[in-house]
Formats: C-alpha cells, structure tokens, sequence
C-alpha cells in the first residue's frame, strides 16, 4: 500500500512509467504464503515483464530482546518470501519476464534493534 505521504511519487512513478510505455502495478499478497503467491504470480504471468519484491515487516528489538516469532516474522516476508516467488516465476514460465528485484534497504541501513 502507499502511503498518504508518498502518493503523489507512486502517481509520478506510474507517469514517467507510462511515457515509455510501461505499465507499472503494485499489488499486496501475503508472500509469507506459499500457495497465495502460487495464485498471484499464475494470475499475473501472461503480461508480466518484470516483478520487484519490496518487503518490509518492521519488528525492531535489541538482541537481547529479540524473539524467535518476531525474527520469524520478518524473515517470512524477506527470504522465504524470495524462494516462494522465485519458484513461482519458475513454474509459471513467462519468456517476457526480464527482470526479478528483492529490495530491502533495512538489511543495509538499519537502525539500532533492526
């Protein structure tokens, strides 16, 4: 979803996509769900040109304040996430498909707990 604050970027994004020809969309879907993503990947590959997996499940703890659900739960929505879509865009061959981005700038620059 974007947010209020960053509307009017995602509506630029979607324009200058627009100049060039691309069509740029952006959907939810539970990644963390196998057989969810299954479905929504299928339903999307006959017109998919490219996929871009942005996660983000925001559990900040300190180490030693860390619990095995909160890490879960982040890691749901990052790398197991990757594997589910990685394989669906596998089983769902789509020879238009050029390109597949993970992003997370958390692993990057996070802050203190991240």
């Amino acid at each position: 979803k974007v947010g209020d604050g960053n509307m009017s970027n995602w509506v630029e994004i979607q324009r200058l996509a627009g100049t060039l020809g691309i069509k740029v969309e952006m959907a939810r879907c539970d990644v963390s769900d196998r057989a969810g993503v299954d479905e929504y990947i299928a339903s999307v590959t006959p017109n998919l040109t490219g996929f871009i997996h942005s996660a983000g499940i925001l559990q900040d703890s300190m180490l030693m304040n860390q619990t095995w659900e909160k890490f879960d739960n982040v890691f749901a929505a990052k790398s197991r996430a990757a594997l589910f879509i990685h394989d669906a865009l596998l089983r769902n061959i789509n020879p238009k498909l050029h390109f597949f981005w993970m992003f997370s700038s958390s692993a990057v620059y996070g802050n203190m707990g991240q």
